[in-house]
Formats: C-alpha cells, sequence, structure tokens
C-alpha cells in the first residue's frame, strides 16, 4: 500500500541520520498593543519552527507584529509583519516554514499600534 504525506503538515528533521516527524500544530492568541504574548510556551530540549502565520489587525488602525525569542528583550526573530487596518496577513504552511526560535525558549509576539489576533501553525522539534 503506497502512503501519502501531505509535506506542507509535515516536518522532517535529521539528526545524525535519524528522522523525526512531527505534525504541524496551530495556537491563536488575541494580542494588546505593546505587551509581550506568549504564543507557544517553552519545551525543555525543543525547538519551535513557525510553518505559516494568519494575523489579522484591529480596526482601529495599522500594526506590525514583531516576533521574538522568549520576551521582547530576549532578541528579535522576525520585524515588522504588517496588516492593515481590518486585514490580514497570511503566510500559508510550507514544508520548510519561516523561522523558529532557540532552544528551550518561548515564541513572543508583541503588537503594535492596535490590537490583532495572531494564528500560528508551527512544529517543535528536537534539535
Amino acid at each position: 500500500m503506497i502512503k501519502v504525506v501531505d509535506p506542507a503538515r509535515v516536518f522532517v528533521n535529521s539528526r545524525g541520520g535519524a528522522l523525526e516527524v512531527t505534525r504541524t500544530q496551530s495556537q491563536y492568541k488575541a494580542v494588546a498593543i505593546g505587551g509581550d504574548v506568549t504564543i507557544i510556551t517553552a519545551v525543555a530540549g525543543k525547538r519551535h519552527r513557525v510553518m505559516g502565520w494568519h494575523l489579522s489587525a484591529g480596526l482601529a488602525g495599522n500594526t506590525s507584529f514583531l516576533f521574538y525569542n522568549g520576551a521582547s528583550a530576549g532578541g528579535l526573530i522576525l520585524l515588522g509583519v504588517n496588516a492593515i487596518a481590518g486585514s490580514r496577513d497570511f503566510a500559508p504552511i510550507t514544508e520548510s516554514g519561516y523561522f523558529e526560535c532557540s532552544t528551550n525558549t518561548a515564541l513572543v509576539v508583541v503588537g503594535g499600534t492596535t490590537n490583532g489576533l495572531v494564528n500560528i501553525f508551527y512544529t517543535t522539534y528536537t534539535p
């Protein structure tokens, strides 16, 4: 029997010849202006890789979403994914993903000038 695996939903990590296959998960959070919001909590010995996202800004104005390692003081990962008032920014789930956190670190997002919603598609794996 032939089994087909959707590559956009699976992340294959090759560590010294061993394969680790992880499924893509999702996390949905509301983000307030200027506050740190933990999207994905830290897991000991693991990394989180962002495979895609869906961001939406509130109606009050345009905003930028900033992604950080652990906290806004912990190091910027991705600067300024923008969403215009009342609209959305979408990055489709890809096989390799877009960026990742450091090992043992949470993914934190900070909202810009208006409240918004963040839906992150991610996988957690052993580096």
